[in-house]
């Protein structure tokens, strides 16, 4: 398992989805060969259809799947940002960590903090680019999901703070508030919403500039209510935030 992680998502896809089936084929054309032996050759067809899809599967809708799936131009943006993050991994958590400590007058043990990188990712079908946010790090906190997920400009309170280059927040009372305000402000589906965890109730964006260019976006959330804006004073993260697009630009990153 260890080291089917190591082979890039976009490989790692297409072998898994070429195994399952290429099992799928071998079963079949096992099942049809014990038909055949048996002189049941209408029956045998059936099975031996689906040896025909498998087959056409592995070695043409996989390729396509594939594709749309991990364009091989984003793929080759996240595998090098999996090349050189390891570099300064631990001092973007030392400075993550630095960040979680100015906050005040909350319960910073149910505060989780990430940082999110804006990439350019490529259609597979007509090869256009869109600006995306593509999470680095894996949660320094509570709880949140892991890193390389991959967030549409368009789409959250991330996606408004790289649009208005300022600092964002937003806090929901309830869930019924949460899936309302997902939809009707921030872009989500209902479906996409439903995805997302619940339990945090107030949220924080904040933009990291090199050479006055955005290029990343620090990302807090707590499941304490109104903990932002009133626990963070934004002119403290002026040194956290020079530390952190230096240190991109070190790893060049950005």
């Amino acid at each position: 398992m260890n080291l089917l992680k190591k082979i890039p998502r976009r490989k790692r896809f297409r072998t898994v989805g070429r195994a399952i089936c290429l099992v799928f084929a071998f079963i079949f054309a096992y099942w049809a060969a014990i038909l055949m032996g048996k002189g049941r050759y209408l029956f045998a067809f059936f099975p031996s259809l689906v040896v025909f899809i498998a087959s056409f599967a592995e070695f043409v809708l996989m390729d396509v799947l594939t594709e749309k799936c991990y364009p091989a131009r984003t793929e080759k943006i996240l595998e090098g940002l999996e090349e050189r993050l390891p570099r300064i991994e631990r001092k973007l958590s030392e400075e993550l960590d630095s960040v979680k400590s100015l906050l005040k007058a909350c319960d910073i043990n149910k505060v989780s903090i990430t940082l999110h990188l804006k990439v350019s990712i490529y259609s597979s079908a007509d090869d256009h680019s869109e600006d995306a946010f593509v999470q680095i790090m894996d949660y320094r906190g509570g709880f949140g999901g892991g890193r390389w997920r991959v967030v549409p400009a368009t789409k959250g309170v991330i996606g408004r703070c790289l649009r208005t280059r300022k600092t964002e927040f937003v806090n929901f009372t309830t869930d019924e508030e949460y899936d309302t305000l997902m939809v009707e402000e921030f872009g989500f589906t209902r479906e996409e919403a439903n995805q997302h965890t619940k339990r945090a109730r107030s949220y924080w964006a904040q933009p990291v500039f090199s050479r006055n260019e955005l290029v990343a976006v620090i990302y807090m959330f707590s499941t304490e209510p109104q903990v932002f804006p009133k626990a963070l004073e934004i002119s403290h993260l002026d040194q956290n935030l020079r530390h952190l697009a230096d240190l991109l630009e070190v790893a060049r990153v950005i």
